[in-house]
């Protein structure tokens, strides 16, 4: 069963909908799964920044997300950072 991990610092309100079910959705199909079998966890508020980029730790919209995905014999990680600044928009 894949996974999917977000961290943000969004509140739960910014997004204005649920939006796991759409991210598995999205995410079923671009991993060739069920979208039954996807696993989708947003914790919301965290406390990031991405202050290197950002001059000192501006409080901009950003976020971590990790794809993991058990098979027989091996885990596959992927792990990305998305931050406003580098990334203008994040669609799967």
């Amino acid at each position: 069963m894949p996974i999917f991990e977000l961290d943000t610092n969004l509140s739960r309100s910014d997004a204005g909908r649920d939006v796991k079910p759409e991210l598995a959705e999205k995410l079923a199909e671009l991993l060739g799964v069920a979208p039954e079998n996807m696993c989708v966890v947003i914790r919301w508020e965290a406390d990031l920044t991405f202050a290197a980029h950002q001059g000192g730790g501006a409080k901009e919209p950003c976020g971590t997300a990790r794809v993991t995905r058990c098979r027989k014999h091996h885990v596959a990680v992927i792990i990305a950072a998305i931050s406003g600044w580098e990334n203008s928009s994040f669609s799967a």
